[in-house]
């Protein structure tokens, strides 16, 4: 998000439709870096390609760490992708194991929006988890808000996603994770239950709305899980055990997440 501009180079500057659609190798490298130029880097020759430091063409040669680095990016983007697409229609909410190092984790999980070839909608479980797990692996828990925005609404199984992904990592994690990507595990939890709330909500009240089962479940489960703020969120639930008796039903039921990253 921060790296690059996202772009198709192949279409951007031959001006017309890449024969090789989204599977194509320079899907995703910015527009204005030399088509040829990237073809030569990735070994995708044709013809001669075009080196050296200037363009014959007027485009961009990219310095050898930014080209590797937006290479990783896209080699991690689409892996991610395709572990959101495995078992599509399946009715799994799991995805991955996801596997970022990139030191550019919401450019990833970014890219990984784009190289879908199912609308993120009907994978939206899958996607929360891997925008959850982006914004631990950049250490800031505003990543994931930050990737959120965009994605279109209704957020409701974004948010079902990232928090099983949450809970599923704080169970699995234990001894594995750093104390810092500990703190930035619980900073995405209230993160995502102070985003829940309003999901649920018109003008600062909770609405029942049959369609929100699903995310009332989560939000009721969510608020016990709650370790800060304990005063605010013990209201919260308060309210939502009295606005949501058939999620409260529900909540006990649910099945604990399996197992979503390395």
């Amino acid at each position: 998000m921060q790296l690059f501009t996202f772009g198709h180079p192949c279409e951007h500057q031959l001006r017309r439709v890449c024969i090789g659609g989204t599977s194509c190798p320079l899907n995703g490298y910015p527009d204005h870096w030399c088509c040829s130029f990237i073809k030569g880097r990735i070994n995708f020759k044709r013809d001669k390609p075009c080196e050296g430091n200037r363009c014959r063409w007027g485009f961009a040669h990219p310095p050898a760490s930014s080209f590797d680095a937006v290479t990783l990016v896209l080699q991690e983007g689409r892996a991610c992708a395709a572990k959101i697409e495995e078992g599509y229609g399946t009715g799994s909410l799991h995805g991955g194991p996801y596997t970022i190092t990139s030191p550019h984790a919401a450019d990833v999980a970014h890219c990984a929006l784009n190289m879908l070839r199912v609308p993120p909608m009907r994978v939206a479980p899958r996607v929360g988890g891997l925008l959850a797990y982006a914004a631990v692996r950049a250490g800031d828990a505003k990543v994931f808000t930050q990737l959120l925005k965009t994605v279109k609404k209704p957020v409701d199984d974004y948010l079902i996603g990232a928090h099983e992904y949450i809970v599923a990592t704080a169970r699995d994690g234990k001894g594995k994770l750093s104390k810092a990507d500990l703190g930035v595990l619980e900073d995405l939890r209230h993160d995502v239950l102070g985003i829940m709330g309003p999901a649920l909500s018109h003008q600062g009240e909770l609405i029942c709305r049959p369609e929100q089962l699903p995310l009332q479940t989560y939000y009721v489960t969510a608020l016990k899980g709650a370790t800060r703020n304990k005063k605010k969120f013990a209201e919260a639930l308060e309210a939502a055990t009295a606005k949501y008796p058939a999620a409260v039903a529900k909540s006990g039921k649910l099945v604990p997440p399996a197992s979503w990253s390395k």
